[in-house]
């Protein structure tokens, strides 16, 4: 019996980690993504996302995409739909706060690099970003 709980536990996380990656495979070593979290579209996420919108050089040149991902439904860089699968194991995840919004920044490499729980500054996302070595060296091929 306890080999049994062991297996399903490891099949059930391998298949929950599979989806999280589909979702975001895309990315790795291409661009760093945005994960915009609350149980809803609100003025909050609209301050949000046009904080994005208003330095959309800042974001290109950081090979930035943005994912909306409420309670019920979500939003791909493409403005594609995400499906129920998508939305759940992502926000299973990421884990993001029941209340307001959670923003996360995924890294190039597909890890975390950096959480808010309320509106982020673009500012404080861009020198988080400007830190990394990986965007220092991308800055240092771009200037030669």
């Amino acid at each position: 019996m306890k080999w049994f709980f062991i297996l399903s536990t490891l099949i059930y996380s391998f298949a929950s980690l599979q989806v999280q990656i589909n979702v975001l495979e895309k990315h790795l070593w291409k661009e760093r993504v945005v994960l915009l979290f609350a149980e809803e579209e609100n003025a909050t996420t609209q301050a949000q996302l046009s904080a994005f919108e208003n330095d959309e050089q800042g974001m290109k040149e950081r090979n930035l995409v943005v994912y909306q991902i409420y309670a019920t439904t979500g939003i791909n860089p493409q403005k594609n739909v995400l499906t129920t699968k998508e939305i759940t194991m992502l926000r299973k995840h990421y884990q993001p706060k029941s209340e307001g919004i959670t923003v996360v920044l995924i890294g190039k490499d597909g890890g975390e690099k950096l959480r808010k729980n309320s509106i982020l500054a673009v500012q404080d996302l861009f020198d988080t970003i400007d830190a990394m070595p990986m965007r220092q060296s991308e800055m240092k091929r771009k200037n030669k």
